[in-house]
C-alpha cells in the first residue's frame, strides 16, 4: 500500500501466494489465520487477494522480472525488493541460500501437486541482474531463512571465478 500510494500503478508489482487478486474469484484458500469461535482456537485457511497480484511462482517472478520490471530500472532506476517468504540452502556441493517461492500447481486430475524446482536461489536472481540490470540498482530487504546469502547478489561468492560486479545492495534478517 505504501509504494502503491506513492508511485505509478505500473512501477510496482505485487508476487503472493497462488496470485489472487482483488476483485477476481479465489483461486485457493493461501492465508493461515487463527480465529477465535465462542473462546475455540481455530485454524483456517482464507484467500489472500490484493490489487494487482500475481502468482508468488518461480517462472511468473522470472518472467516478470527479466520482461517488465529489470527493463524499467535498466537505463538508471531503482528496484525496491522486499521479499518475505521460506528460505532454504540449496543442496550439493556449491550450495546457497534459496527463496522458497510458491509451489502448489494444478494437478492433471484438476486437484493440486507440488513444484519442488520452485526454488528461486542467489545464483538464479544474479544471473538474471546480471543480464538486464544495466545501469540500474537494486535494494534488497529479505526476511526469509537464509537470507543473508543474498548479499552474494552484489558480487559473486567466488571473486577469483570472476563475474561483474552489479549495483545490488540491501538488508537481511539474518545470516546465510
Amino acid at each position: 500500500d505504501f509504494f502503491r500510494a506513492r508511485y505509478p500503478a505500473d512501477a510496482v508489482w505485487t508476487f503472493f501466494g497462488i496470485g489472487n487478486r482483488s476483485g477476481a474469484p479465489a483461486l485457493l484458500a493461501d492465508v493461515h489465520r487463527e480465529v477465535d469461535d465462542a473462546g475455540v482456537r481455530i485454524d483456517t485457511w482464507l484467500p489472500g487477494a490484493l490489487p494487482g497480484n500475481r502468482p508468488a511462482t518461480k517462472a511468473e517472478f522470472l518472467r516478470a522480472l527479466r520482461t517488465e520490471i529489470l527493463p524499467r530500472v535498466a537505463g538508471g532506476g531503482t528496484l525496491f525488493l522486499f521479499v518475505g517468504d521460506h528460505g532454504e540452502l540449496t543442496l550439493g556441493r556449491n550450495g546457497e541460500s534459496a527463496i522458497t517461492l510458491w509451489q502448489l500447481r494444478r494437478a492433471r486430475d484438476g486437484g493440486w501437486d507440488t513444484d519442488s524446482k520452485g526454488v528461486l536461489s542467489v545464483g538464479e536472481l544474479r544471473e538474471a541482474f546480471a543480464a538486464g540490470l544495466g545501469r540500474g540498482r537494486v535494494v534488497f530487504c529479505m526476511t526469509q531463512c537464509h537470507a543473508g546469502g543474498f548479499h552474494f547478489l552484489g558480487a559473486p561468492r567466488d571473486v577469483a571465478a570472476g563475474g561483474p560486479a552489479l549495483r545490488v545492495a540491501g538488508f537481511a534478517a539474518t545470516d546465510e
